[in-house]
């Protein structure tokens, strides 16, 4: 769930990128972790926040 591909990416921040509450909650289960950062230092709500997925970023944020 946490493995990251190149610049510290995980599966996580593309579903948060995407607005894609379904696949976040599915990774989340799994053992995602909403905390881990990117090497640029940027989480997954972040990612989201970026993109306008407010409700996203707040989720993540509250895990």
């Amino acid at each position: 769930m946490n493995a990251p591909q190149a610049g510290g990416f995980t599966a996580l921040f593309s579903a948060a990128a995407a607005d894609c509450r379904p696949l976040a909650d599915l990774l989340v289960a799994h053992g995602a972790d909403p905390a881990h950062k990117s090497d640029e230092g940027k989480t997954a709500a972040d990612f989201a926040r970026e993109r306008g997925h407010t409700e996203m970023a707040d989720w993540l944020e509250s895990l």
